[in-house]
């Protein structure tokens, strides 16, 4: 089983993903609830250290992930770069 990911605008397949079996979906699910019983324990601190990590890979990413959002979803690649902007912008408080 594949999953295809299909550009709106020209119809075209972008990405083959490999599906998920039943059992695949079995240990995934068993791994994510394994997880979460010690990542409920994690700090807010430590919670916003792996957030801003994660976005900080993506901000590196920005022209790659502009490209694939702007094919995926068929939005100008201008929007697709303020995606990824707007996502980095912190709140003042938590």
């Amino acid at each position: 089983m594949s999953i295809n990911t299909i550009s709106p605008s020209t119809g075209s397949t972008i990405f083959t993903h490999p599906g998920a079996s039943p059992s695949d979906v079995d240990t995934i699910l068993a791994a994510s609830s394994s997880s979460f019983a010690s990542y409920k324990k994690t700090s807010l601190a430590q919670r916003k250290t792996w957030i801003t990590s994660a976005l900080d890979h993506m901000a590196a990413r920005k022209e790659t992930l502009s490209q694939e959002l702007t094919a995926q979803m068929g939005r100008p690649a201008a929007f697709a770069g303020v995606e990824i902007d707007t996502m980095r912008k912190r709140p003042t408080t938590c």
